[in-house]
């Protein structure tokens, strides 16, 4: 069996492929809905991500703990949690405080919230103050999202070391 250290940089090298087909369907998907779709975004393009994940972390990252079944049931059930649950749970709580989360259609759109001066104001933490409001939604809600994908990363990685792959 690989020691822990290898195990993660696997995970994560893995996870990181997965979550680049899960940014890349996010900010494709919210390019033609509203801004407000952020979660029902991120639960589509996250389902695309999972399949990828799955078969990097079954075939490589924890190839060794396999036996040679296919812990579909559990891998689904602890992803879907992380997925579904904790990343959306993410996406709502940082958008709704960040006061973004009703800007309008796709990243064009300027609602009654304009950058900053919503509850939450980032503090210019996200980019200077010149830049556009297209450019400042883009950047807010990957920000919001990679906060997501961190604290489902530290549930995926428990679980699947210690109850989906073993």
């Amino acid at each position: 069996m690989m020691d822990l250290s290898e195990q993660f940089l696997r995970f994560l090298v893995a996870g990181g492929i997965a979550a680049a087909v899960d940014f890349l369907g996010y900010n494709g998907f919210l390019r033609y809905v509203r801004n407000d779709w952020r979660v029902q975004a991120s639960m589509v393009s996250v389902t695309f991500g999972m399949l990828v994940s799955f078969g990097l972390n079954r075939n490589w990252a924890f190839a060794d703990a396999n036996d040679g079944g296919w812990p579909v049931v559990e891998f689904v059930v602890v992803t879907l949690v992380a997925a579904y649950g904790i990343q959306s749970v993410v996406i709502y709580g940082l958008s709704r405080w960040s006061g973004t989360w009703k800007a309008g259609r796709g990243t064009g759109g300027v609602g009654r919230r304009v950058w900053g001066v919503g509850r939450g104001d980032w503090g210019g933490v996200l980019g200077p103050a010149g830049m556009s409001v297209e450019m400042r939604d883009l950047v807010e809600r990957n920000v919001v999202k990679a906060a997501a994908v961190g604290a489902a990363l530290i549930w995926n990685f428990s679980w699947y070391r210690w109850y989906v792959f073993v």
